[in-house]
């Protein structure tokens, strides 16, 4: 049984410093202890969540209270963010990433929920019948076929 005051410790320090990782280092516990006491403890997992929430609450007061130094500093880049940030005046939406020469950017992702009663037989003719249409479409895009919508009035 792990003593009461380990837990309230982590916590505490987690409420400092919002890194799980490096927080179970300063306390000499775990990760793996952490996520098991979130696992087997309600009361733990909120509490966790409530020190993780005023942690990260707290860093990112002390990060805006920096830039508000630099701000006063004159230092351009942190004056643009902050407008940027919140004034619509200054907000501008960024542009898409540049995709590389010959890689085309991904359209659609599918996702196929494989039921586990299938046998592998079924799985791989599955994925063949699959393989087997991507080609035909693709060749459909390459211009190796006719049109398959030709046959229907105009």
């Amino acid at each position: 049984m792990v003593p009461p005051n380990d837990k309230q410790k982590f916590l505490d320090e987690l409420e400092n410093l919002p890194i799980v990782s490096v927080v179970c280092k300063r306390a000499g516990i775990s990760k793996a202890t952490i996520y098991r006491w979130i696992e087997d403890d309600a009361d733990f997992k909120k509490k966790y969540d409530c020190s993780l929430k005023r942690g990260r609450e707290t860093l990112v007061d002390h990060a805006e209270s920096k830039l508000v130094k630099l701000v006063d500093k004159e230092v351009l880049g942190a004056i643009r963010m902050v407008l940027e940030a919140n004034s619509k005046r200054y907000y501008k939406p960024r542009k898409p990433a540049p995709v590389a020469k010959g890689i085309a950017p991904i359209q659609t992702v599918r996702f196929e929920v494989i039921d586990a009663n299938k046998t592998a037989e079924e799985f791989h003719r599955a994925n063949e019948e699959r393989e087997k249409r991507a080609q035909e479409m693709t060749r459909h895009r390459q211009g190796d076929m006719n049109d398959p919508w030709s046959d229907l009035p105009q």
